[in-house]
């Protein structure tokens, strides 16, 4: 009989170990799934990312756009010129390992298909071949493709000469960051590698960004022929976005967005015309 009470005395302790045994592997699982939670909650939502979510929300109201996430990252959607236009980080940048970040926006005008990179983009090489004359200028620092970097290198005439000093402005900002632009049918697209995490470049990149995209439609849809930084010649049917009249006696330009104005009009309003512009200064095109 006492043997018979020890035996299941002994069973039941078994039974108690192997649960409580059960119970502590469940907790080491529970706890290792908490703190892969907690990881992955301060992934995405910990100060350095908030802090770089909060540079984007601090930067969308000039543009009146919405900042969301796509895969995690910050994104920022809005309308350029009426133009469906966008802003994000990306983890890897098109045909390459390096995360970057993509300024894409509409033209409707556009039937071209040429991309822009600079030398330093992986797979190009600034050196030069033996007996091959040494480039100067915007051919030193960027090559012209058709449609890839495998693509036959075109002459650096197939952009306006205010649009080659629009890119190279861009990368004099961008310093030794790689630098792809695209123009395709109905499609801009500006890469640049590196992540903007701070308001003042977020803002830059975008006011530069923007005016290479406005310069890539400007030939067929502003009526803006530009001649260097400073002076443009204004051609026909081209309207004062403050008085909504046409261009006539003198003319200014916002130095930001590159819009003309009556500077009679700039005068009386004491910035730009163009919404979430809010540019104070101005180029005097012509006789001053």
């Amino acid at each position: 009989m006492n043997q018979e009470v020890a035996s299941g005395l002994k069973t039941g302790m078994g039974i108690m170990a192997s649960l409580m045994k059960g119970i502590l592997v469940l907790m080491v699982v529970l706890l290792t799934i908490a703190v892969g939670m907690l990881s992955f909650a301060w992934y995405i939502f910990g100060g350095g990312r908030l802090r770089w979510f909060a540079a984007w929300r601090q930067v969308a109201p000039r543009y009146r756009a919405v900042v969301d996430s796509k895969w995690w990252m910050p994104r920022m959607r809005f309308a350029w010129r009426g133009e469906s236009t966008s802003l994000q980080s990306v983890r890897r940048m098109e045909g390459t390992s390096m995360s970057g970040t993509l300024l894409e926006s509409i033209a409707p005008e556009s039937t071209e298909r040429i991309s822009m990179y600079s030398l330093n983009w992986p797979g190009f090489s600034g050196t030069i071949a033996l007996g091959e004359p040494a480039k100067t200028g915007f051919e030193s620092r960027f090559v012209l493709r058709g449609t890839s970097p495998k693509s036959a290198p075109l002459d650096s005439n197939a952009l306006s000469e205010h649009v080659r000093w629009q890119i190279s402005e861009f990368a004099d900002w961008s310093g030794k960051s790689c630098l792809h632009i695209e123009l395709a049918p109905r499609r801009i697209r500006i890469w640049l590698s590196g992540q903007m995490k701070s308001a003042e470049e977020l803002d830059d990149f975008l006011r530069l960004g923007l005016r290479i995209v406005d310069q890539l439609r400007t030939a067929r849809t502003e009526g803006l022929d530009f001649v260097n930084e400073n002076q443009a010649t204004i051609l026909n049917d081209v309207v004062c976005p403050i008085c909504t009249a046409l261009m006539e006696g003198r003319t200014v330009i916002c130095i930001r967005c590159k819009t003309p104005h009556c500077r009679d009009c700039w005068e009386y309003n004491g910035k730009c015309g163009m919404f979430a512009c809010t540019e104070s200064r101005f180029s005097v095109v012509g006789k001053r």
